[in-house]
C-alpha cells in the first residue's frame, strides 16, 4: 500500500494533457486536417473557383502547423485527398444550378423597361441527342419593315471546356405582329431556330441586327451580359460526373500548384527554427563548459530559536520569527586586588 503512494514533488510534475495534444497523437489526425479545411472551403465554394482554391490551402497549412503534421508525405498525400474532397463539394453545390430550369429570360440592356430585344428562352431545358431544341427571340421595333437579322450563338461545352461554337441564322415565324398602343406604334417580329444538340451542357445568346444597329440577348449582369444556361442532354449522374471531373482539374491546375509552394514554405521554416533552436542549444552547452562547474558556496551555520524553534542562521542577532534577541556569552573575569585565599576560599 505504502509502495502506491507516490512523492508530492512526483505528482506536482504530473500534469493533465490537453485535447490539442491527445489529437496531434491521434491516427485520426489527417482525417479532421482535410474535415476542417474542407468546412472552411465550403462557404467560398460558390463564389469563385481560385479564391475558394486559395482558402482551402491557407486553411490545410494551418491545420499542418496546429497539429504539428511536419511529414512532407504525409502534407502532400492530405493535400490531394482535401482537394479531390472539395471538387465534389463544389460540383454538388453546382449540380442543383446546373439542373434546374432558369426562370429569367434573354433580353437586351439597351433599356430596362423596353428593351429591343426580350423574350430569349431555349424549350425543351432537359433532353438527350434526339432531343429537338427550339430557341426563340421576340424583336420590338416601330415599323413593320425594319430589316431585321437575328442569328442564336450556341455554345457547346462540357462545363469549363468549351467545345464549338455556333453562329445560327434564325427564321422569322410568321408576320410582324401589332402591339401598339395609343401612346406608340410598336411591332413584335418572333424569331425561331430549331436544332440537336450533342453536348452533354450548352449555353446560348442573341445578336439581332435592326435596321443596321446590332443588339445583344443574354443575362444582364452588372458588368453587362451574359450566355443564358441551357440545355442539358444528359441524366443528373452524367452531369455531375462530368462537372466533378472539370472541378477537379481545374482547382489542382489554379489551386494545387501555390498550395505545394506553400508547403515547401513551411518546411523551410520549420527546418530554419529547428536549426536555430540546435544552434542555441549548442552555444549554451559550450558557454556552460568554458564556465566550469558551478562553485557551491559554504552554507552557513544555524541554530535553533529557544523561543520559537526557528530555524535562524548563527550571525543573527535576533530571530527573523518572533524577535528574540540573541547575546553573546561573555567569560567572567578576576576582580582586581582580591588575594589568592579570598580565591580559594
Amino acid at each position: 500500500m505504502a509502495e502506491d503512494i507516490k512523492p508530492i514533488t512526483e505528482l506536482k510534475s504530473e500534469r493533465p494533457v490537453s485535447l490539442l495534444e491527445r489529437i496531434r497523437k491521434s491516427k485520426f489526425k489527417f482525417l479532421l486536417i482535410i474535415l476542417i479545411a474542407c468546412l472552411v472551403f465550403t462557404p467560398f465554394a460558390s463564389v469563385d473557383i481560385c479564391l475558394s482554391g486559395a482558402i482551402l490551402s491557407v486553411a490545410l497549412i494551418i491545420m499542418f502547423w496546429l497539429l504539428q503534421e511536419n511529414n512532407i508525405w504525409h502534407q502532400l498525400g492530405i493535400g490531394v485527398v482535401a482537394f479531390c474532397l472539395a471538387a465534389l463539394i463544389m460540383s454538388a453545390i453546382f449540380l442543383g444550378y446546373l439542373t434546374t430550369e432558369p426562370t429569367d429570360q434573354l433580353q437586351s440592356i439597351d433599356s430596362p423597361t423596353d428593351p429591343k430585344l426580350s423574350n430569349g428562352h431555349v424549350i425543351p431545358f432537359r433532353g438527350d441527342e434526339t432531343t429537338i431544341f427550339n430557341y426563340t427571340i421576340s424583336v420590338r421595333t416601330d415599323s413593320n419593315s425594319s430589316n431585321i437579322s437575328a442569328y442564336v450563338i450556341i455554345m457547346e461545352d462540357v462545363f469549363f471546356t468549351y467545345g464549338t461554337e455556333r453562329n445560327e441564322t434564325m427564321h422569322l415565324l410568321g408576320d410582324p405582329v401589332n402591339a401598339s398602343s395609343d401612346a406608340r406604334t410598336l411591332w413584335i417580329y418572333n424569331y425561331s431556330y430549331t436544332t440537336h444538340l450533342t453536348k452533354m451542357i450548352n449555353s446560348y445568346m442573341f445578336n439581332v441586327s435592326v435596321d443596321g444597329f446590332w443588339y445583344q440577348a443574354g443575362i444582364p449582369t452588372e458588368g453587362g451580359i451574359q450566355f443564358g444556361y441551357g440545355p442539358v442532354t444528359s441524366d443528373t449522374t452524367a452531369i455531375f460526373g462530368s462537372v466533378a471531373q472539370a472541378f477537379t482539374m481545374y482547382l489542382f491546375v489554379y489551386s494545387f500548384m501555390p498550395f505545394l509552394i506553400l508547403v515547401l514554405f513551411y518546411r523551410f521554416s520549420m527546418r530554419s527554427k529547428d536549426a536555430k533552436t540546435k544552434m542555441l542549444e549548442e552555444y549554451k552547452r559550450l558557454k556552460a563548459e568554458r564556465a566550469g562547474p558551478p562553485i557551491e558556496k559554504p552554507k552557513e551555520e544555524t541554530f535553533i530559536c529557544s523561543e520559537c524553534g526557528a530555524e535562524v542562521q548563527a550571525s543573527a542577532k535576533f530571530c527573523p520569527n518572533c524577535g528574540e534577541p540573541f547575546e553573546e556569552e561573555e567569560s567572567p573575569e578576576p576582580k582586581i586586588g582580591q588575594s589568592e585565599e579570598t580565591k580559594k576560599g
